[in-house]
């Protein structure tokens, strides 16, 4: 009896342990991404600036397991009052990317103009991160801090990641960074980590749908134009400004 008790304590505890290292490099990660839209424009744009609100605020959603992790960027539903806004249209919806940073690729996939479209590309590993001295702790996590120029942040930034978590993960497609990100810091795009939870990840997560066609850089392109163009014919050729008060 003695044995047979000890037998499945052995075995539950196996287990237990099993359970909570493999979801050690898995788990879910919520962002909070604040852009600075007039850091963002071109030069032709500049002028816009008084009609359109300095900062623009996104919420990022981040699946991983090990290698591999998911990114849904999601639309806030509501906006302060006090602040200026465009009416929220999307031409890409319900846009995914998967990112295999064994593989170092990234595949985006959506929809334009009624086109289920997959976009493979390989991530821009170009950019080497500088280590610093930088330490601190988010959300309980050990962070270490690499700073690293690229264009989607308009020059340099700052990037905070963790190693106590052993997957990977990232609010964007980014290379020879370690761990987890935990915090991006930029003149022009800012992201936070603003929870964490580990839990298993079915590897299902990370396959693109049957019912998406493979296209070309090229190709996306000219769909975004399209899409654009379609856009802009509903809306008369122009572009309503509306504030929340006028709603």
């Amino acid at each position: 009896m003695k044995n047979t008790l000890y037998t499945c304590v052995l075995i539950g505890f196996s287990t237990c342990f099993s359970l909570s290292s493999h979801a050690a490099n898995q788990g879910s990660i919520n962002y909070k991404k604040v852009t600075n839209v007039h850091a963002m424009l071109g030069e032709k744009q500049k002028a816009m600036k008084a009609f359109i609100p300095k900062e623009k605020t996104d919420y990022i959603n981040v699946e991983f397991n090990q290698n591999l992790y998911r990114i849904i960027e999601k639309k806030p539903d509501n906006t302060p009052k006090d602040k200026v806004t465009f009416k929220a249209i999307t031409v890409d919806k319900n846009s995914v990317t998967i990112v295999d940073t064994k593989l170092n690729e990234q595949k985006s996939f959506g929809k334009l103009v009624d086109l289920n479209y997959v976009l493979h590309s390989k991530i821009n590993s170009e950019t080497k991160p500088k280590a610093t001295t930088k330490q601190k702790e988010i959300l309980g996590y050990s962070a270490k801090a690499v700073t690293l120029s690229s264009d989607h942040f308009k020059g340099e930034a700052t990037v905070w990641y963790t190693e106590d978590i052993k997957g990977r993960a990232a609010p964007i497609a980014l290379a020879n960074v370690p761990g987890v990100i935990l915090a991006i810091e930029s003149n022009s795009i800012n992201y936070q980590v603003e929870s964490i939870h580990l839990k298993p990840i079915s590897q299902g997560q990370f396959i693109v749908p049957s019912n998406y066609r493979e296209i070309s850089a090229g190709q996306f392109q000219d769909l975004q134009e399209e899409a654009q163009e379609d856009l802009f014919k509903k809306m008369g050729n122009g572009v309503r400004v509306i504030r929340s008060e006028d709603k």
